[in-house]
């Protein structure tokens, strides 16, 4: 007991008087608020998770960044979302989400977004069918005039998805589902030469590279033609 009398003992509010607590930093969603600065209570919408992976990913260079680029498109968050702090970003092209800064956009170039989606191709397709639409062709692809064709298609894997997406939408699914080459469809859609590369060191490589490749009446019209040069 002090001189000014017994300590007086407050009592500990309860759960439902202080509410849930906020919870530990990185696990905040849309059911558990987290709380920003100066107490300003803040929400993370699925939209604002999928796009802040995105951005993670890109700026650490995951291994995943391919799919969560992917993710954001299929689900359309980069033209709209709510940032935690409820500021709403909105973004009127694609190309315009890649290149602004973070945390409102990816904070890169549109080169680098085709580049690590490379090896994905639903990924690939989605990102140039998204900038497709704000229009001009692929960028940072060099185009190779093909057959004589009216139109510069290139020979570029984003130029073969483009060109199916368009002409041969069913080469184009089965090269999503990865059960063709985007080559391999070009080549079969009649856009694109058959090709094949051959040792001209070895008459047995030749040989077996070229019954490989060619039917029989093909192989005997070429053996007519070598009669004709040797003669």
């Amino acid at each position: 007991m002090s001189a000014c009398g017994p300590r007086r003992q407050l009592a500990r509010p309860t759960r439902a008087q202080r509410g849930a607590y906020p919870p530990r930093r990185g696990l905040a969603s849309a059911s558990r608020p987290l709380y920003g600065h100066a107490g300003v209570r803040s929400t993370r919408t699925p939209e604002y998770e999928l796009h802040a992976d995105a951005a993670k990913a890109v700026h650490y260079g995951l291994n995943d960044v391919a799919d969560r680029i992917f993710q954001v498109l299929k689900a359309g968050v980069w033209r709209h979302f709510v940032t935690p702090t409820r500021r709403v970003v909105e973004h009127e092209t694609f190309a315009s989400y890649i290149t602004t800064k973070q945390p409102d956009g990816l904070g890169t170039d549109v080169d680098t977004v085709r580049r690590v989606c490379r090896d994905m191709t639903y990924a690939l397709d989605a990102v140039d069918k998204a900038l497709q639409r704000e229009g001009g062709r692929p960028r940072g692809e060099t185009v190779h005039i093909v057959n004589g064709s009216e139109r510069p298609w290139g020979n570029g894997t984003t130029t073969a998805l483009r060109r199916l997406r368009k002409d041969r939408p069913d080469l184009h699914t089965l090269v999503l589902e990865e059960q063709l080459s985007a080559h391999a469809a070009m080549v079969q859609a009649g856009f694109r030469p058959r090709t094949a590369t051959i040792r001209l060191d070895n008459i047995e490589s030749i040989a077996r590279t070229l019954r490989r490749n060619l039917t029989n009446t093909e192989l005997n019209e070429l053996r007519k033609a070598l009669v004709g040069v040797s003669a």
